[in-house]
């Protein structure tokens, strides 16, 4: 099979494609984004450089591949029913590198995180921590077990208020996570533009967790979390019942210090999607929610 990873319209959101089975959660969040755009929805799935691996094999990885990529693509259609176009591809190589090409001229990279993953010595999954610290578009992790925003703020208002309390409708939320004062325009630029997207409320998080520091509140914000607390438990905590984190990767870093404790920590638990941006991007990432055609289980 040739490498058709160049075979792809420009300005589309693409869809990571592994091995872990058919990213229902990340392809919703993503047709949804696609429609909302006007754009095309592109899935990648990548069949790993193993070196001198007998023919067979690499005939059988391709073909397990190509089976992959054909479910995830039906299944893309039938969740974007009609409103966008769907296209896929297969690519040879690093499956980090690989996404990293294919992903050059998209608008937004979607990815989804397993229900389980293992931890080792990083919260973030290895391909999740690639792509978001060196992707020149935006990269969006969608938890595998997220349900969409509206069934998570509703279950974290009733497990405040208990569960026979009458439940009320509420705001979605965006939460834009002020981890480093110097990246600060690039996530409140983001933030601000996905919460008019999303006709959401914007909501401000920084944390300090040394004894001898204290933050102080931004001037004409209304909603603002403070807390003298690790950044990662604070993001984590506020994901449930949000729409969006909103989050950077640290400029002119290697790989290894791009993302933040925060962010890593974030990529891994945060119960909503974890949106990561950088400072040559382009803030206007989520499109308007004026623009949104049906897109079944969105």
């Amino acid at each position: 099979m040739t490498d058709q990873a160049d075979q792809r319209p420009d300005g589309h959101v693409l869809v990571a494609v592994g091995t872990s089975g058919v990213p229902e959660a990340a392809l919703t969040y993503a047709a949804t984004e696609a429609s909302r755009a006007g754009v095309g929805l592109h899935l990648v799935h990548v069949v790993p450089a193993l070196g001198d691996v007998p023919a067979e094999e690499q005939s059988r990885l391709e073909t397990v591949g190509a089976y992959r990529l054909q479910i995830a693509t039906r299944c893309a259609r039938e969740h974007s029913v009609g409103a966008v176009e769907v296209t896929s591809a297969i690519a040879h190589g690093p499956v980090v590198e690989a996404l990293l090409g294919a992903s050059s001229s998209a608008r937004l990279v979607v990815i989804e995180r397993p229900a389980l993953v293992v931890l080792e010595h990083d919260p973030a999954p290895s391909v999740t921590r690639g792509l978001a610290a060196r992707a020149t578009a935006p990269v969006v992790t969608v938890p595998a077990v997220w349900r969409g925003p509206e069934a998570d703020r509703a279950d974290a208002w009733t497990g405040r208020r208990g569960a026979h309390a009458p439940q009320e409708a509420r705001p979605p939320v965006v939460v834009a996570s002020i981890d480093d004062p110097s990246h600060s325009r690039v996530v409140i630029g983001a933030a601000m533009a996905a919460s008019e997207s999303l006709d959401a409320r914007l909501r401000f998080v920084h944390s300090w967790w040394h004894v001898d520091g204290e933050a102080e509140p931004v001037d004409g914000v209304a909603d603002q979390v403070l807390s003298p607390r690790r950044a990662a438990e604070v993001l984590v905590e506020v994901s449930r019942g949000s729409e969006l984190i909103v989050t950077a990767r640290r400029a002119d870093a290697d790989d290894a210090r791009a993302l933040s404790p925060a962010t890593r920590a974030a990529l891994y638990e945060a119960a909503c999607p974890v949106l990561v941006v950088a400072d040559s991007q382009p803030t206007q990432v989520l499109a308007s929610r004026r623009r949104l055609r049906l897109v079944r289980g969105a």
